[in-house]
């Protein structure tokens, strides 16, 4: 192991040909060896309105992303609060609260393609603020508009079917043989919306693009209603989507490590 300017890389030589590469390895200072400043008041502000589990959290989070490394700072402004290091064109950042309405949204610098790419975006995480999370989308600034509007569509397409309005019959039928005739809670109107809507979240699931939290609900009760009403059992795993909000933590750690 091999420390240079505050960090640490595993160096492995091939005994066959003789070539050496190094890895950085992502470490973490302990607890007593740094005093955490005061939450600046932009902070306090943010977290005033969420319950006393959230609040706690966010802090934990906060000290974790100080207690990582002493060169990241809080960086304080009206509605936001970033931490990473440098500053104009030569900042990097790790991670980032911000203020939306009612509620803190987190955004981790991270890998584009829900985090295999080699490049860094802006990923604006959905978290329940114990452990589950979701990449919803990369946002280079602001909240994300594209975003935010197509979680409000679902969010509509899920209210108004969970209201279970008139119950329309529907007949499945695959190459010209009926396979069966069922009898579901969503109103005629939007029957071939779903089921488009419920089709192109299969497909990005299956083609390894992001989902939002209201994907994946509106998804969940298609698996019910599947099972319920049409007795049939999904394999899909789109309801194990979610990451660990920690590892996605230590992965914008390790990544902005990486940038120094």
């Amino acid at each position: 192991m091999i420390e240079n300017e505050d960090k640490f890389y595993l160096s492995l030589k091939d005994v066959d040909n003789g070539k050496i590469s190094k890895t950085i390895i992502p470490y973490q200072e302990l607890d007593n060896d740094l005093d955490l400043p005061t939450p600046p008041t932009a902070l306090l502000k943010l977290v005033n309105n969420c319950d006393s589990p959230q609040q706690e959290k966010i802090f934990r989070i906060r000290q974790k992303i100080l207690r990582f490394n002493p060169k990241i700072q809080e960086f304080a402004s009206a509605g936001s609060i970033k931490y990473g290091s440098g500053s104009g064109k030569s900042s990097k950042f790790c991670a980032e609260f911000c203020s939306y309405k009612d509620e803190i949204i987190l955004f981790l610098w991270l890998p584009y393609k829900g985090g295999e790419s080699s490049r860094i975006g802006r990923a604006r995480i959905w978290t329940d603020w114990q452990d589950k999370a979701l990449i919803e989308g990369y946002v280079s600034s602001g909240i994300g508009t594209k975003i935010n509007k197509h979680k409000r569509s679902m969010q509509k397409l899920i209210e108004a079917i969970e209201t279970e309005g008139d119950c329309c019959k529907v007949t499945f039928i695959e190459n010209k043989i009926v396979k069966g005739r069922y009898s579901l809670p969503i109103k005629r109107t939007m029957l071939n919306k779903y089921f488009q809507i419920v089709n192109r979240i299969l497909s990005d699931y299956q083609h390894a693009k992001l989902l939002t939290y209201e994907d994946v609900e509106l998804f969940k009760h298609y698996k019910k209603m599947s099972r319920e009403r049409m007795r049939k059992e999904l394999n899909s795993k789109v309801l194990d989507y979610y990451k660990s909000l920690d590892s996605l933590i230590d992965l914008a750690l390790e990544k902005w490590l990486a940038r120094l």
